[in-house]
């Protein structure tokens, strides 16, 4: 069951004189969590606030019209994905879903507040991004809830006991995500991050980017380029995502969704060995 704290109202209180203030924010945050705003500032400690923060979280005021519309969005995808939950999944999960202004710690984050299962949803970075229609918004959601879907069935978190290992557990713990958005939205091929020819390139360079994850693996490379929107693969971001995607249908051909997603990360390995020759 989902339940909605959307805080669109109050956002307007983080903008005196259309100017971002750090106070208000802090008492706009606690008042959604008493825990969120240390929260957040634990999560950024590592980011220049002048530099990386404050102008994407500004930008916000500066797009109310686009705000309305990402709002709107997140209304209504939510109230789709608490009926597909019912009808696709069959879960019991208790799952709190934040619509707020955050300070860049992600469009999502699924986490905890107050002890719950929780996902919050970044109007800041959604409004950066660009993913501020349903469909997005819809996927966004989505992703972030399978990740505690997940976690939820006995996945692997925390578990990883080497570099290779967290870099395959990445991989599929990301893949899981989008295979959970995926089967929400009942499409097997939609991506969020689909743009600009982004699946189109991913499936021409397939085995190209299985082999090279698994070099990397074997390697102990860093595997970061292949995640995230400010990282980039040969040019283009969250490759890492279609690579996921791709080894977790592949490895559900062999198990059933619980086996897979209770996989050890030893087995993840030898399991992705596998997929990166076939």
């Amino acid at each position: 069951m989902l339940h909605g704290i959307d805080t669109f109202s109050g956002m307007r209180s983080c903008f005196p004189a259309g100017r971002f203030s750090l106070p208000d924010w802090e008492k706009y945050a606690a008042n959604i969590a008493e825990e969120l705003p240390d929260k957040i500032r634990d999560d950024i400690a590592d980011y220049s606030f002048e530099t990386d923060v404050l102008p994407v979280v500004q930008n916000v005021c500066a797009n109310w019209e686009k705000l309305e519309f990402a709002h709107s969005s997140f209304q209504s995808a939510a109230a789709k994905i608490s009926e597909q939950l019912t009808q696709k999944i069959h879960t019991d999960l208790d799952i709190c879903v934040v619509f707020y202004l955050g300070l860049c710690s992600g469009a999502g984050w699924a986490t905890t507040l107050n002890g719950k299962p929780a996902v919050l949803l970044g109007a800041e970075k959604i409004l950066e991004l660009n993913w501020v229609d349903p469909d997005r918004m819809f996927a966004l959601i989505a992703h972030e809830i399978g990740h505690i879907w997940h976690q939820a069935m006995g996945g692997a978190f925390g578990q990883a006991e080497t570099i290779e290992e967290r870099a395959v557990f990445q991989l599929f713990s990301e893949g899981i995500a989008v295979w959970f958005e995926q089967c929400l939205y009942g499409q097997d091929d939609f991506f969020l991050e689909n743009h600009d020819g982004w699946l189109d390139w991913c499936t021409a360079h397939d085995a190209e980017i299985r082999r090279e994850y698994w070099r990397r693996i074997r390697c102990g490379e860093s595997v970061q380029d292949f995640f995230g929107d400010w990282a980039r693969y040969q040019g283009h971001p969250d490759v890492g995502y279609y690579l996921g995607n791709r080894f977790v249908r592949w490895l559900l051909k062999k198990y059933t969704v619980p086996e897979a997603a209770r996989l050890p990360n030893s087995q993840l390995k030898q399991e992705y060995q596998i997929f990166s020759e076939s």
